[in-house]
């Protein structure tokens, strides 16, 4: 199963089919099932209603690029301008605030890496630096809740979506203070960029301006913190409160605009669609087939320590990592990796996190590195000038993913005191 799977990703089958096509190959050979048994699995992957929390995030992180992006890089910059590295700085911290409203790492470097990204060209820093840097501040925009990536998770996992989000804030502001950091210390050991210390009146100017996109995940989260809303309700309120800002307030937002958001958030969600409900009719197969037993009993048979088999399973991600991109890395592993961390008595929020924490690594690992390929169009550079500065980028997610599994209270503390679990 696993086998014809990873032949057909090898031989660059899209996602969501090759699970659909092994998982047919699987049925066919064995005789036992039906083959309409993967629609039936597919329709009831996708048929939920916690579901339409994806693409309503979706939407509301394209909504946010007409306006919001650029009053968030202003109060950034304004604030940490004065710092050694403050630009580099700013960049990371107006990706953290973006990713607490998108939930997409993609979207994330798209719509603050064009922004921050020429400006960080004039002032000098290197072109690899700047891929790096903005490649590992994306990945803040799914280490952040909302969280697109932890949604796919908890679904098909069955983890509490809150849970997940709440699990997420600690980690995420860890990673965000280390990647700022590792930023303006490089900055100031190799004499990058420009300071520039903001009068009081752009200060307060650009603290105002930027208090409406600040308040929109306040607004979002607080209600799922709350229990008033659940995570699709707080989607689509964000949506409505993102409309209201893009148009009304800000009045950047034409129906051309509108329209062009819907599009990519159509082309967007129905890609990752098409992977979840494959994935459903896949990971019932792996169920059924009682893989997680097998591979229990393999892991178990290299140590009996929980911490020891949580390791290897973060290692082997990390190799996979190398060859595959977060969504496929979570819709595969999740079935079969799962069941047994749960057996171990390993929380499935830790596990989330962790496991999200190293999708974020794989999207900067070459060969495939999407995050890094997109980051270096932003500034005109080749994917391969990040090599020298990725590493150092990546250690502040290697450090909180040590974290976390050593210290799980650290993601569990605020579900725990929220009531999530």
């Amino acid at each position: 199963m696993t086998g014809s799977l990873l032949g057909l990703l090898f031989f660059a089958v899209p996602v969501g089919f090759a699970l659909g096509i092994a998982t047919l190959l699987v049925i066919l050979q064995q005789g036992v099932f039906p083959a309409e048994v993967i629609v039936q699995r597919a329709i009831s992957g996708v048929g939920s209603f916690p579901m339409l929390a994806l693409p309503l995030f979706v939407l509301v992180g394209y909504l946010m690029e007409h306006g919001s992006t650029h009053r968030l890089m202003r109060f950034a910059n304004a604030v940490l301008g004065r710092l050694p590295g403050g630009m580099a700085a700013a960049e990371v911290s107006a990706s953290a605030m973006f990713g607490a409203v998108s939930g997409s790492g993609i979207a994330a470097i798209a719509a603050i890496g064009s922004v921050f990204g020429p400006e960080l060209v004039r002032q000098r820093y290197p072109k690899g630096f700047i891929v790096s840097l903005i490649a590992a501040a994306g990945g803040l925009g799914v280490l952040i809740p909302p969280s697109v990536p932890l949604i796919i998770y908890g679904l098909i996992g069955n983890v509490s979506i809150g849970g997940l989000f709440f699990g997420t804030i600690i980690p995420g502001l860890l990673v965000t203070f280390l990647i700022a950091a590792f930023a303006m210390g490089l900055s100031w050991h190799y004499g990058f960029g420009e300071r520039r210390k903001a009068p009081a009146g752009e200060l307060w100017s650009s603290f105002v301006s930027a208090i409406p996109p600040l308040m929109l995940p306040v607004v979002v989260m607080g209600g799922i913190f709350s229990g008033l809303f659940t995570a699709t309700e707080s989607a689509a309120l964000g949506v409505l409160l993102a409309m209201v800002l893009a148009s009304v307030v800000y009045g950047e937002l034409t129906w051309a605009r509108f329209y062009d958001a819907l599009v990519k958030t159509a082309l967007m969600s129905g890609a990752i669609l098409i992977v979840l409900a494959m994935s459903a009719s896949f990971a019932w197969l792996v169920t059924v087939s009682q893989f997680p037993e097998l591979v229990a009993t393999w892991l178990k048979g290299i140590s009996d320590s929980a911490i020891v088999v949580f390791i290897i399973i973060q290692v082997i991600i990390l190799v996979l990592g190398i060859v595959l991109e977060a969504l496929p890395i979570i819709v595969i592993t999740t079935p079969v990796f799962l069941p047994v961390v749960s057996a171990m008595g390993i929380d499935p929020i830790v596990y989330g996190i962790v496991l999200t924490l190293n999708c974020v690594i794989a999207g900067m690992s070459p060969p495939v590195a999407v995050s890094i390929y997109v980051s270096a169009r932003l500034v005109n550079a080749k994917p391969s000038e990040a090599n020298k500065w990725l590493l150092i980028f990546i250690m502040p997610l290697v450090l909180v993913g040590i974290v976390c599994m050593m210290v799980p209270d650290i993601v569990l503390y605020l579900p725990r005191v929220l009531g999530s679990i």
